[in-house]
C-alpha cells in the first residue's frame, strides 16, 4: 500500500502566536475517492477552490463565499468535513509557540542550525510523527509527503526532505504542490487554519470555546502536538545529555545565555 500525507502551514504572520504545520494521511485509493467527492461537492455548490481564510472572511461579508446564505456555507463545511473524516486515516499537526522558539533557539547558532527555522522545525516534527504512525499501523508501506508550496523557507525544507528520503528507503518523496490543484491540500489548509485560530484564541476571553470545524476534526483519529517552553527545553536537555551539544564553560554578561555549541565528533541530525 502507498500512503500519502498532505500538509500545510498556518500562522507565519506576526498576529499569530503559534506556527502550525498540519494535515492528513491516507492511502492513494482513499485519496482518489476524496478527490472525486470534493469535485462533485464543489460542482454541486458552484464553489471556488476551498481556502479556509477566504471561507472565514465570508462571515464578515467579504470574498466569494459571502454571497452564499449562512445555511449554504454551513452545509458545505459539514459535507467537506464529512469527506475528510470518511476518507482520511488520521491527521497530524505540530503547533510551535513562536515566542518560545525566539527566546530558546534563536539566541544560539548551534540550536538554529539543528532545529532549522520555525516552519521547518514544525514540518520535520510532523514528518516524524507520520513516520512513527506508519511504522506502527502500516509497517513496511511506502510513504510520500506533499506540502503546500509558498512558505519562504520552502527551500530549506526541500534540503531536509532529501535527507529524509536518503535516510529511509520507505519514504519515497517530500514534494510540494498547489492547493488550487490538489484537493487534499485544502483539507490540510482547513486543519492548519483551525489549529492556528485555536492558539490565537487561547488567551482571548472572548473566545473560550473551540471552533466548530476543530471540534468535528477532533472526533477523528489524530496526533496533534503542541511545543511550548517545557517541551522544547526537555528536547534541548536530552540533546545535551546525549552529547549532541555542550554548554560552554565561560562567564557571561548578566542576562545573556551560556553559549551552546555542537559537540565535536557528533554527526548532524538526519
Amino acid at each position: 500500500m502507498e500512503l500519502v500525507a498532505y500538509l500545510d502551514d498556518s500562522g507565519t504572520d506576526e498576529a499569530n502566536p503559534r506556527l502550525v504545520v498540519a494535515g492528513f494521511a491516507a492511502d492513494v485509493v482513499q485519496w482518489s475517492k476524496f478527490n472525486d467527492e470534493v469535485v462533485l461537492l464543489d460542482r454541486e455548490f458552484d464553489a471556488p477552490p476551498y481556502h479556509a481564510k477566504i471561507f472565514e472572511k465570508a462571515r464578515h461579508g467579504h470574498g466569494p463565499y459571502s454571497r452564499w446564505p449562512d445555511g449554504k456555507r454551513r452545509e458545505y463545511l459539514n459535507r467537506f468535513l464529512g469527506i475528510i473524516r470518511r476518507r482520511c486515516f488520521s491527521s497530524f499537526a505540530t503547533s510551535l509557540e513562536k515566542g518560545v522558539y525566539e527566546n530558546t533557539i534563536r539566541r544560539h547558532q548551534a540550536l538554529r542550525e539543528y532545529f532549522y527555522s520555525p516552519f521547518v522545525f514544525a514540518a520535520v516534527n510532523t514528518i516524524h510523527a507520520v513516520r512513527q504512525w506508519r511504522d506502527t499501523v502500516y509497517p513496511g508501506d511506502r510513504l510520500r509527503f506533499v506540502f503546500d508550496k509558498g512558505n519562504k523557507n520552502e527551500g530549506q525544507l526541500r534540503d531536509v526532505g532529501r535527507v529524509v528520503v536518503e535516510a529511509e528507503h520507505q519514504v519515497e518523496d517530500v514534494a510540494f504542490g498547489d492547493d488550487a490543484e490538489l484537493h487534499p491540500l485544502r483539507a490540510a489548509d482547513l486543519l492548519a487554519f483551525e489549529l492556528c485560530a485555536e492558539g490565537r484564541n487561547a488567551s482571548n476571553p472572548k473566545y473560550p470555546y473551540s471552533r466548530y470545524g476543530l471540534i468535528k476534526l477532533d472526533e477523528h483519529p489524530h496526533d496533534w502536538v503542541e511545543i511550548g517552553e517545557e517541551v522544547l527545553l526537555n528536547k534541548i536537555a536530552a540533546l545535551i545529555n546525549d552529547g549532541t551539544f555542550r554548554i560552554e564553560e565561560q562567564v557571561q554578561p548578566a542576562g545573556e545565555p551560556a553559549p551552546i555549541s555542537p559537540n565535536p565528533g557528533i554527526a548532524p541530525p538526519n
